[in-house]
């Protein structure tokens, strides 16, 4: 098995930062030949100066079976951590926003799903 991982980030000022992944998985046992790729933009909105922070993740995948599956860490929230893996053909959208409270309690939440397209 063989893995690869490409990453663009790009802060757009003190509160956006964009982040492009591509990442890939090759699989190949005796005459069989496997790959799985997937593609992901995050925006991230994060301020100190205001009560709400957001960060969005859109990934497509396509991988040929469960051989070449790809994975991809995805924050979540704290104390928790995930790393999904995506066989076959799909999308994933993950939100998570917060909130802080005038009285410094954090809300915060978080929604993803996987559409799978084949």
């Amino acid at each position: 098995m063989q893995r690869m991982l490409i990453q663009l980030n790009e802060k757009v000022n003190s509160s956006f930062e964009l982040r492009i992944r591509i990442g890939g998985s090759l699989y190949q046992k005796e005459q069989e030949r496997l790959t799985g790729w997937m593609a992901y933009h995050d925006i991230l909105y994060i301020n100190s100066e205001t009560p709400v922070n957001l960060a969005a993740r859109l990934m497509y995948f396509d991988a040929d079976n469960f051989e070449a599956r790809t994975f991809a860490y995805e924050s979540d929230l704290r104390y928790q951590f995930s790393i999904p893996f995506f066989s076959g053909k799909g999308l994933r959208y993950c939100l998570r926003a917060s909130y802080r409270t005038k009285n410094r309690m954090i809300i915060k939440v978080r929604l993803s799903e996987t559409n799978y397209l084949d």
